[in-house]
């Protein structure tokens, strides 16, 4: 019995893993487009996304890109105010807004 309970305890050691979580701030000193940020997602492909009243932002772990809307441009993402960014099942990044 008592080699059962050593067998199962060490086993539940091995198979809990430690998650090392790092935090980052990130602000508009380092170029977010606003302070206020509605919403963060995480794509399949790594890039975290922001969704602020200024556009949206994508940040690769070292730089922001900011995407905002452009009267004169129709590449530009469509609207100013976002409060949320989602990935479809395609991979594209979709916002929504309210």
């Amino acid at each position: 019995m008592l080699i059962i309970i050593l067998i199962l305890n060490l086993s539940m050691k091995l198979l809990a893993q430690q998650n090392d979580i790092k935090f980052e701030c990130i602000s508009v000193e380092q170029g977010l487009s606003k302070s206020l940020v509605y919403s963060i997602t995480q794509d399949r492909q790594g890039f975290m996304w922001f969704a602020t009243e200024s556009g949206r932002n994508r940040y690769d772990g070292y730089n922001i890109t900011v995407y905002k809307y452009d009267p004169f441009d129709t590449t530009s993402i469509s609207g100013i105010l976002i409060f949320d960014v989602i990935e479809d099942h395609f991979g594209n990044m979709m916002k929504v807004m309210q």
